[in-house]
């Protein structure tokens, strides 16, 4: 499960007959130190999630770039 903001703008591709839409997020883990502050572990993992047809329609209906999303 992936927890993020997605990082462009959507657009729509033709696969043959379908529409697809691919949401790209970024994500880093990361851990809380003792005195409350964030550190990043690691670098961040590019995930792209792509979304056919109907799933397509929704995804472009509620989403765009810095929606707050979470993929799994």
């Amino acid at each position: 499960t992936v927890q993020g903001f997605i990082a462009s703008e959507l657009t729509v591709r033709d696969a043959g007959s379908h529409r697809v839409v691919d949401v790209v997020v970024p994500y880093t883990r990361r851990r809380r130190d003792p005195d409350g502050t964030w550190r990043d572990l690691g670098t961040a993992l590019w995930v792209v999630a792509s979304f056919w047809d109907e799933h397509a329609d929704v995804v472009l209906q509620s989403c765009g770039k810095g929606t707050l999303v979470v993929l799994a």
